[in-house]
């Protein structure tokens, strides 16, 4: 257990580096987020999305079905991992009455309260078209940035921080939406 513990301390510093310089880069240039490649840009999460907004928040005991659109709740959500089993599931009525929260491939899930608060993953290709619970759905702008990096930049330590910093809420922390809109994050 201590050797794949080790490893993945080791994975995620890794990572941590390659998010903030870069792969064989060897300038750099100081910014709102320390120093990163000199190629990089910084801007705002909200300049890189589309669209940025909350899944379905309501009471949820009189929308669950037996089957029918697959309904994703924070327990799919773990950092850089989506858990691929289908908890609930929804009408198709509830679903197009709720299309701001339906899901296409490679948007971003943010657990926005509790437990695994900040947690971020990628929609996979399997859940395009499902609809979600309570999560930040972020839909970046293929052209601007890779989902997956973003996703592992918002895990990354210093992303993971800068929730922490916006988070309200002690013992549940609560990420606002309008909050991470306005973070800043690295461009590639």
């Amino acid at each position: 257990q201590k050797q794949i513990d080790k490893l993945q301390d080791l994975k995620k510093a890794t990572m941590n580096e390659l998010l903030t310089k870069g792969i064989g880069h060897t300038e750099f240039k100081d910014s709102e987020l320390g120093r990163i490649p000199k190629s990089w840009e910084v801007r705002r999460l909200s300049d890189c999305c589309e669209r940025m907004t909350n899944g379905f928040v309501g009471a949820t005991r009189d929308i669950y079905r037996d089957d029918g659109v697959p309904y994703i709740l924070c327990q799919n959500i773990r950092p850089n991992h989506f858990v691929d089993v289908v908890y609930k599931f929804v009408s198709e009525e509830f679903h197009q009455k709720n299309t701001r929260s339906k899901l296409r491939e490679g948007d971003i899930l943010t657990v926005q309260t509790g437990a695994g608060n900040g947690d971020t993953c990628v929609v996979p290709k399997k859940y395009e078209g499902s609809n979600c619970h309570a999560l930040i759905l972020s839909r970046p702008k293929r052209d601007v940035i890779n989902s997956y990096f973003l996703s592992n930049f918002l895990g990354s330590n210093r992303g993971k921080k800068r929730i922490e910093i916006i988070s309200t809420g002690g013992a549940h922390p609560h990420l606002n939406t309008t909050e991470l809109r306005k973070e800043f994050v690295p461009v590639p």
